[in-house]
């Protein structure tokens, strides 16, 4: 799996995977059941400016995706709320954990001191990743309220954003040729 920015040309695979979740993935990613439609206008405006939106990418398709959204509330982005949705196939695989972490990094780089972390109670997988990335949280009016404080950035985690975006261009640009060779060879 690569990770890269998702832009506005994404919306379509965004979309399409969300609708690739099943109703109870859905009620785990959004706290209630959703529709198609929903999924649709959510996709167009997820890859908005106050979201920063990471897609995992497995064979040239989107196949998990995190959102790290800053709180306007606070404009120095001192807080900031991180989500995340996989698909069924491509799950106990790491994807989330490799999104969590890249989030987190890109949230540190602008100054975000506290994730918060929402899910449902018995979002189980979402709270033990949440622990492995040493969260804390408590169950109030039905949600899982968790946070993961964070340390100031430092030149490493700089240069580890850095790393990830050439390397998941470096991804984009090899999936590019093949697909060109492929269609000059047939």
């Amino acid at each position: 799996m690569y990770v890269r920015k998702l832009v506005r040309f994404d919306e379509r695979q965004l979309s399409a995977h969300y609708k690739r979740l099943d109703g109870d993935d859905r009620r785990l990613r959004f706290f209630s059941a959703v529709s198609d439609d929903f999924l649709d206008a959510y996709a167009a405006k997820v890859v908005s400016l106050r979201r920063w939106c990471l897609g995992g990418f497995v064979d040239g398709q989107l196949r998990a995706v995190g959102e790290l959204a800053f709180d306007a509330a606070y404009p120095s982005r001192l807080c900031a709320e991180i989500a995340l949705s996989v698909e069924e196939g491509h799950r106990g695989q790491g994807a989330g954990g490799t999104l969590l972490d890249a989030l987190i990094t890109v949230a540190r780089n602008r100054g975000v001191r506290d994730i918060a972390v929402p899910c449902l109670p018995d979002n189980h997988r979402m709270r033990r990743l949440i622990a492995k990335f040493e969260g804390r949280g408590l169950i109030a009016g039905g949600v899982y309220d968790a946070h993961i404080a964070l340390p100031p950035p430092d030149m490493l985690s700089g240069w580890t954003e850095a790393v990830r975006g050439l390397s998941s261009a470096h991804e984009r640009w090899l999936a590019g040729w093949s697909a060109a060779a492929a269609l000059r060879a047939a």
